[in-house]
């Protein structure tokens, strides 16, 4: 554990008296959970940040302490995961071999799920979710920066699977030429993009930007919410960002690369409860024209994510991880899938 000495140290920990396990949850970041010795208590989440997909870790600390200042009057709760110093005042701490660091408090009697099996659990995580909006929309979004540059704009993402296909060999387009007619048949939803982005009306807010079910920490045996975690994408965007990446990860119990098509279902009553949810929070903070976004917030996630899983396969699978060749193309079908039947009960 020499490795953790410095790290221990610059957090003003005594290492005597941790261990370290590695965390099997997430997908970006390394995570080690620091317990203590003899009672075996977690105490903190410790965190090697990936700088390759966030390549500037500032940015997203930066965010944060602004964030968490905007929270301070919130009397309910701590709602978003706090971080520690090191002993010099810092958030971060640089290892001698490059490798950057933070630390987190262990939230006790805390659980995670990776899908919700009620449409209470998803009221719940979306009206959390909602409620961190409100409490954000007093930040100007324009002293917040952006971790990773476009992550949610469409615009982007069009452009790189409009090259994609250009480049793509003849094989995977062959392989993949069911879900590039898809993708031509919802090209409406990059048009209604384009149409928000130049309406001065739809306001650019500070998002939490990962609005996922594993973010949302509840109290063990309860469908009461502790904290949201992952504060690494809190940055300017718009308010559908957020409800619509609740849509697109919330309304199936699947998972993302679910092999089976049949078992891909749009569950309507959750659909129901994580717009009850979000808008009981948020409501009141948005104007009559965003209101008028809210049934396009689950297109909008939906249609990008396939676009960006589409987009991988056709450049060889060379950003998401995959167990095998066509993984990225039943990820992005069953996108569709969902989006087709969202379509359906319009």
């Amino acid at each position: 554990m020499k490795f953790f000495t410095p790290i221990a140290h610059a957090f003003g920990l005594d290492e005597d008296k941790l261990q370290y396990e590695k965390s099997v949850s997430g997908h970006i970041h390394q995570s080690f959970i620091l317990s203590d010795k003899q009672s075996k208590q977690a105490l903190w989440v410790l965190q090697k940040l990936n700088t390759h997909v966030f390549k500037h870790p500032e940015l997203i600390m930066h965010n944060w302490e602004l964030a968490l200042k905007s929270l301070e009057d919130d009397d309910e709760g701590i709602l978003l995961v706090h971080f520690k110093r090191t002993t010099n005042g810092g958030n971060l701490f640089t290892h001698n071999d490059g490798s950057v660091w933070r630390l987190m408090p262990f939230v006790k009697g805390a659980i995670s799920h990776e899908s919700f099996a009620t449409s209470q659990q998803a009221f719940a995580a979306a009206q959390a979710y909602g409620k961190l909006s409100v409490l954000l929309s007093e930040s100007d979004p324009s002293d917040y920066e952006e971790t990773i540059p476009a992550f949610h704009d469409l615009r982007l993402r069009l452009q790189q699977y409009e090259q994609a296909v250009a480049r793509a060999s003849n094989q995977r387009l062959k392989q993949a030429a069911n879900l590039i007619h898809l993708a031509d048949r919802f090209d409406w939803v990059a048009a209604d993009y384009e149409s928000v982005v130049r309406d001065d009306n739809i306001r650019l807010m500070v998002i939490h930007g990962d609005c996922k079910p594993s973010n949302v920490l509840f109290k063990n045996n309860s469908d009461d919410v502790l904290a949201i975690a992952d504060p690494d994408t809190i940055m300017p965007g718009y308010f559908f960002y957020d409800l619509g990446d609740m849509v697109r990860s919330m309304v199936c119990d699947t998972t993302e690369d679910e092999p089976d098509a049949s078992k891909v279902i749009f569950r309507n009553d959750f659909y129901e409860a994580i717009k009850n949810g979000y808008l009981q929070a948020d409501e009141k903070m948005l104007n009559e024209h965003e209101k008028q976004l809210i049934p396009f917030a689950g297109s909008y996630m939906l249609f990008m994510q396939a676009l960006r899983f589409l987009t991988d396969f056709l450049k060889g699978n060379v950003y998401y991880p995959v167990k095998y060749p066509e993984h990225n193309l039943v990820r992005a079908r069953n996108q569709f899938l969902l989006l087709e039947q969202l379509q359906g009960k319009s």
